[in-house]
């Protein structure tokens, strides 16, 4: 998927709990991309973090969510 939706003059956030698999995603990209280490199971990491890619990269004009699924949790955001 991540090759699929990339283009070029894009600015590319990439989010995951583990930042070591996010790099292995980097190399492969054909451009620079950000990395955050993010858990959704915790609404307010993900609303930090939300803010720290807002004000470091601009605003989000789309977004591609591959998250797994969290039974038992309540939603970040409603």
């Amino acid at each position: 998927m991540r090759h699929r939706h990339y283009a070029p003059r894009c600015r590319v956030v990439l989010l995951a709990r583990r930042l070591d698999k996010l790099e292995q995603v980097q190399k492969e990209l054909p451009s620079p991309a950000a990395s955050y280490e993010l858990d959704v199971t915790s609404s307010k990491h993900v609303a930090e973090v939300m803010a720290a890619i807002e004000k470091n990269q601009g605003p989000i004009d789309v977004l591609i969510n591959n998250a797994g699924l969290a039974f038992g949790l309540d939603p970040a955001f409603k």
